[in-house]
């Protein structure tokens, strides 16, 4: 039993659940919910910039300990060769999951960087409270950048979905 497969490995589970959960958290329960709940204004603005900003710190720390942890847990297959050889359909299918990783951070990057809401909630409970007893509004039209970051987060979760589905099958190879 090698301790430092067991290590590795387990880190690079942590930093898949951490990432993936976000996301799926998010774009599947927190959103949808929230707008449900709070409607549009300044109270579902603060929740939703307080929780990404929360949340991509550990997104970002967790796409960096993938990286560092894949590359070392691909040292202990004998079927990899280098990154991007595919000589065989292990090393095919595990640079398939490593394009696509990459178009994930990418995505993440232009969510993040390109497009992230430049207004800064300094104090969400600056926010005025709703009335009791007040049914939420609808939520007006999202903005063309709120789409495009909606778009893009929903492309991940998929991609997030293909990327597991190749663990499994990288992980049935052993």
């Amino acid at each position: 039993m090698d301790t430092t497969y067991i290590v590795l490995k387990w880190l690079h589970d942590l930093g898949t659940v951490v990432w993936f959960g976000g996301m799926f958290f998010l774009g599947l329960i927190l959103i949808p919910s929230a707008r449900k709940v709070l409607g549009a204004g300044p109270q579902l603005k603060a929740l939703m910039t307080t929780v990404q900003r929360r949340l991509e710190k550990f997104a970002w720390a967790s796409m960096a300990l993938l990286g560092l942890t894949g590359g070392l847990l691909a040292r202990y297959s004998p079927d990899f060769v280098h990154m991007f050889h595919s000589g065989t359909p292990y090393e095919a299918t595990l640079n398939t999951k490593h394009v696509i990783g990459l178009v994930m951070v990418i995505i993440a990057l232009v969510r993040n960087l390109v497009l992230r809401d430049r207004q800064v909630v300094n104090n969400p409970e600056q926010v005025p409270a709703k009335s009791k007893g007040t049914i939420p509004p609808s939520a007006p039209p999202m903005s063309k950048q709120e789409k495009i970051r909606a778009i893009l987060l929903y492309i991940n979760i998929l991609l997030a979905t293909i990327v597991l589905l190749y663990s499994a099958i990288i992980a049935a190879w052993k």
